[in-house]
């Protein structure tokens, strides 16, 4: 894609920027958020300036992503099948869901088990409730995703499971082993995850919009 807009940059460079740092700086304010949250009501009476600093991290949050949205380039000669618009809102959606089950799940658990990035014990009612989400509603969800993308977007997913795959193939047996050997840490089976599914996202989204 050789598209430029008025500031120089690629239309696909720019749509990768506001999608890897809009999408990173939501995350950050809303896991703040959820975090804070839940601290000020572990003290059961919210002051006046927990309202204020909630209600502003939130209308932060709200202006982050009003901004990605107007900054967004549109080539003026691009054209947009109905499947990548249908694949696009089904990406907002699961992100949408996504963010709004981790913040739920935070509240819930409470700040100080710091559920999300840690592995110490959680509740019952939060292991039925991830596995069940995980294995019922994320594959079909997944599965229709995939039926709606079009020849471009798919060769871009494969790229980056291409990328990742073999990233984990060399990765996972030198780290156990590594570690085996004193080395390194222990490995962690979900840092490795996350190490292999950030790979796989960028490579994903540079090939699809660069």
């Amino acid at each position: 894609m050789t598209d430029q807009d008025e500031t120089g940059l690629s239309v696909g460079l720019k749509k990768l920027l506001i999608a890897s740092l809009g999408g990173i700086l939501m995350l950050f304010l809303l896991g703040y958020l959820a975090g804070y949250t839940a601290v000020a009501l572990e003290n059961e009476t919210l002051l006046f300036r927990h309202y204020a600093m909630i209600s502003g991290t939130a209308v932060l949050a709200i202006l982050v992503s009003l901004a990605c949205l107007r900054l967004w380039p549109e080539s003026g000669d691009e054209i947009v099948s109905e499947t990548t618009r249908k694949s696009n809102r089904l990406l907002q959606v699961f992100m949408a869901l996504g963010v709004a089950i981790g913040v739920s799940l935070v509240i819930i658990e409470g700040p100080e088990t710091s559920v999300l990035f840690s592995n110490g014990p959680v509740s019952s009612f939060f292991a039925l409730f991830a596995i069940g989400f995980w294995l019922v509603v994320v594959p079909p969800l997944t599965w229709i995703w995939w039926r709606t993308v079009d020849e471009h977007e798919a060769s871009a997913y494969k790229d980056g499971a291409l990328v990742a795959g073999h990233v984990y193939l060399f990765l996972a047996p030198t780290w156990w082993v590594a570690a085996r050997a004193g080395w390194v840490p222990a490995q962690d089976p979900m840092i490795v995850f996350l190490i292999i599914a950030t790979l796989w996202s960028a490579v994903w989204l540079y090939r699809r919009y660069v």
